[in-house]
């Protein structure tokens, strides 16, 4: 049995059965009831009104619908994320209309990273905790891709604004008008083109 970073298909298997449906992480998101007080809870009310904008507008290309109508049945997308990510509230939509899209053939659940961090530690993006990072699992467990934080534009995007003094403090408002003009197509290209194999 292969590991990755340490942790084995069984692992990995285990992480997704402890996951969220994307159903029940919607209904988590939205619900404004009493929830613990955390460091980023000021992002919770725009990104509720950014997740439900894409998923309102977002429009999976027909070829893409039809490649995710394609896909192995029992394909697994588990999505290690937290609610107060803009970058989340921007992908998931996408990520769960391309799994409608394909007609039950893709499953998308999501686990809180800060639950459990020996899962994100696993699969670091230039050696951080990015979120979020999508793993793709085959029936038996094993990786078959990853992708994120975000699309390889709006990457060179940050890397750029972060490296400016000027840019830096105000990156997210550049990095999210670059989304809403790119309206969720740089997404669901690579994360299909990654996420599922040949």
């Amino acid at each position: 049995m292969m590991e990755h970073n340490g942790l084995t298909a069984a692992d990995l298997n285990g992480y997704w059965e402890g996951a969220m449906t994307m159903e029940a992480y919607w209904e988590d998101l939205f619900d404004e009831g009493p929830r613990p007080e955390g460091p980023y809870d000021a992002y919770l009310k725009i990104n509720r009104a950014r997740a439900a904008r894409v998923r309102k507008s977002v429009v999976i290309a027909p070829e893409l619908a039809a490649r995710a109508a394609e896909a192995q049945t029992g394909t697994r997308w588990l999505v290690v994320t937290e609610h107060w990510c803009g970058d989340s509230a921007q992908v998931l939509p996408v990520l769960d209309a391309l799994a409608q899209a394909s007609g039950g053939r893709i499953e998308v659940r999501v686990a809180f990273r800060d639950h459990d961090v020996r899962l994100i530690d696993a699969f670091l993006t230039n050696g951080g905790r990015s979120i979020p990072k999508v793993i793709a699992l085959d029936t038996a467990g094993e990786v078959i891709g990853t992708w994120g934080p975000r699309p390889a534009a709006a990457m060179e995007l940050v890397k750029t604004l972060k490296a400016n003094p000027e840019t830096a403090p105000h990156y997210a408002e550049h990095l999210h008008k670059w989304y809403a003009q790119d309206r969720q197509h740089a997404i669901q290209h690579e994360a299909l083109e990654v996420l599922l194999p040949a």
